[in-house]
């Protein structure tokens, strides 16, 4: 590469963004003309995303403008204007289960709850039902992941519980669910005494053991992949109601 060529190619990406061999090669196609140049790379950037997204040429054209023919900042603005956050999030992320802790994420930050330990609950008021079930059911299964199973059935137990059988139609879980609870609960009680740990040891391994929370154990895990699915199409069946 000659000096003049070396400038020349200097002064074309100081107005376009483009690489050294595309530069070179457009320069070459407008023998040597970077005005050219210029109008060849943004009809030819203009010309690949009509192709690649299939959208009018004015709209591609002013978002090229406003982000200085900036490919993915194009692409990124033009989602932006088309789409709410939480249909990018879904665009964006294939693990159904990421994008719902995403979209749990959006929900929590766009009406200012931030975390200091588990969610209250309370801060949950006012919802629509939609948002208030994956709001629910995430940070219950976040819970279960974090503190195991039998732990969660002391976890918003009547809240989680309503949620599946009411809006996750998951009546069978729901059920297995609050008997598994009714018995932790009569355990606990059996066995209490203050202070003794022993006596709390005892009662996990009696509940952890009976064939009612068995039951429920089998359940959950044969449908805690159903448990995504049915809030993810939640989500969609109802992306209005979200950020």
């Amino acid at each position: 590469m000659n000096e003049t060529s070396k400038q020349q190619l200097s002064l074309l990406r100081q107005r376009i963004p483009v690489g050294l061999t595309a530069g070179l090669k457009l320069l070459e196609k407008a023998d040597g003309d970077i005005n050219d140049a210029v109008l060849l790379f943004r009809k030819e950037i203009l010309q690949t995303l009509v192709s690649k997204i299939g959208l009018p040429e004015d709209l591609i054209q002013r978002h090229l403008i406003n982000n200085n023919y900036d490919i993915d900042a194009t692409i990124k603005s033009i989602d932006e204007e088309r789409f709410t956050l939480t249909e990018r999030i879904l665009k964006r992320y294939q693990n159904k289960e990421e994008a719902l802790d995403q979209i749990t994420f959006a929900v929590l930050e766009r009406h200012s709850i931030y975390r200091d330990g588990w969610l209250d609950f309370k801060q949950l008021a006012g919802f629509p039902t939609e948002v208030y079930c994956l709001v629910a059911i995430t940070e219950w299964l976040l819970y279960v992941d974090y503190e195991a199973l039998d732990v969660a059935l002391s976890f918003r137990l009547e809240e989680i519980s309503d949620q599946l059988e009411t809006v996750l139609q998951l009546s069978s879980l729901s059920n297995a669910q609050r008997q598994a609870g009714e018995l932790a609960e009569l355990l606990y009680t059996k066995y209490e005494v203050p202070g003794n740990i022993e006596n709390y040891i005892a009662a996990v391994q009696e509940l952890r053991e009976s064939d009612i929370y068995r039951q429920y154990e089998h359940l959950y895990k044969e449908q805690r992949d159903l448990v995504i699915e049915k809030l993810y199409d939640l989500v969609k069946a109802n992306v209005q109601l979200f950020p």
